[in-house]
Order: structure tokens, then C-alpha cells, then sequence
């Protein structure tokens, strides 16, 4: 299970992510901005995408972490990503730290 701490340092200081944290409520609010087709693509640094991925987590007392929520926000597009999958990145940061 990812904790509070691991989450942090694979966020902190990548530009493609910023992160709230609410101490009062034991939550971080994680904000993804996905890249562009043509920056994925490896074309070039074409306009930038207008899609952002938010993930409400829950810090709990032993420091690991609880998917709250979490949507792709887009300007035509909003929707729902089942927390699971979530988990699933989550996981996979735990592995990686």
C-alpha cells in the first residue's frame, strides 16, 4: 500500500503534477495535467492540453493512503475514473519508490 510520504516524493517536483494538501482533513487533492497529443507523440510542444486528471486522497493515522475520489476534467468533458484504477497507479508508485 502506497503511503503518504512515497506519494510525495513521486509528485513532488514533477511538473506535470501539483498537489493540495488539507492537514485539517487529512487529504491531498492531486491535479494531473495530462500532455498534449503532439508532446506525447514526441512531434513537438504543440498547444497545451486542456485535460487535467483530480484525485482526492485520504491520508489515514498510519500514513498510507485511501482514494477518496478522482475525474478527468476537460473543457468539453468531465467524468468519473472508478477507484480502482486509481489504486492501480497507486500501486505502481509503491513499487517504484
Amino acid at each position: 500500500m502506497t503511503t503518504f510520504k512515497k506519494l510525495l516524493k513521486f509528485i513532488d517536483g514533477n511538473p506535470s503534477y501539483e498537489y493540495i494538501i488539507d492537514e485539517s482533513n487529512n487529504t491531498i487533492e492531486v491535479f494531473f495535467s495530462a500532455p498534449s497529443l503532439q508532446e506525447a507523440s514526441g512531434i513537438g510542444s504543440g498547444f497545451q492540453s486542456e485535460t487535467i486528471m483530480h484525485i482526492t486522497l485520504k491520508r489515514k493515522p498510519n500514513d498510507e493512503i485511501e482514494v477518496i475520489s478522482a475525474n478527468i476534467e476537460g473543457s468539453n468533458t468531465q467524468r468519473e475514473i472508478a477507484k480502482d484504477e486509481i489504486q492501480w497507479w497507486l500501486d505502481q508508485i509503491d513499487e517504484i519508490i
